[in-house]
C-alpha cells in the first residue's frame, strides 16, 4: 500500500514537473511579448497537452521521462524522500503531504 502511495506521488510529481517545464518554455519563448496574456499560454499548454493524449504521444513521453529519469537516478531520491517524510509523520502521513513537499524537490532536481 505504502509503495503504491509512493509510486503515485512520484508519478505526480513528474507529470506536474513536466509541465511546468513546458509553460515555463513557452514563458520564455514569449519573454519579449509586450503584453504578456497568461491564459493563452493556459490555452496552449492545454492544447498541446490534447493533442499528445490525441496521437498518443502523451505516454510515449511519459516513458521516455521516467526511464531518463530513473537513469539518473532521480525516481531513487524521490522515493527516499518519501520514505523519510513517511517515516517522520507514521501512519498519519496523507497523499498532500507527500505530494507538496515533492513536488518542488522534484522540480528543482530537473531543473
Amino acid at each position: 500500500m505504502c509503495y503504491a502511495i509512493l509510486f503515485h506521488a512520484s508519478s505526480l510529481v513528474l507529470l506536474q514537473n513536466m509541465m511546468d517545464y513546458h509553460a515555463a518554455s513557452n514563458n520564455w519563448n514569449h519573454a519579449s511579448a509586450a503584453v504578456y496574456d497568461m491564459s493563452s499560454v493556459e490555452e496552449n499548454t492545454n492544447k498541446v497537452r490534447q493533442k499528445l493524449i490525441e496521437t498518443g504521444q502523451m505516454d510515449r513521453l511519459k516513458d521516455l521521462m521516467e526511464r531518463r529519469l530513473s537513469e539518473v537516478g532521480w525516481r531513487i531520491d524521490m522515493m527516499a524522500k518519501c520514505r523519510e517524510i513517511v517515516q517522520k509523520n507514521g501512519s498519519k502521513t496523507s497523499f498532500e503531504m507527500l505530494f507538496q513537499p515533492l513536488r518542488q524537490v522534484g522540480k528543482d532536481f530537473i531543473v
